[in-house]
């Protein structure tokens, strides 16, 4: 979701993932990583993020990168 949608989404419900910050091991690991291998981590980790992503942001290595960032790093703080 972009533009007025997520702008609104933001106002009423707030943006969950600011709770989690950068990890930038994570990244710098995970950059090298061919798409198709973020993609299928991700699908693992956290299937329903990969559901709710346009086709523009699962071609996007950066959004992947993040989804995977938010996906285990928000299920450890969750413990």
């Amino acid at each position: 979701m972009g533009g007025t949608g997520f702008y609104l989404e933001a106002l009423l419900e707030g943006i969950a993932t600011l709770g989690v910050p950068p990890d930038w091991s994570l990244r710098k690991r995970m950059e090298k990583e061919p798409v198709e291998n973020l993609q299928r981590k991700l699908k693992k980790a956290a299937v329903s993020r990969w559901q709710k992503m346009n086709p523009s942001d699962r071609a996007n290595p950066r959004r992947l990168i993040r989804a995977l960032e938010v996906a285990t790093l928000g299920e450890n703080r969750k413990k």
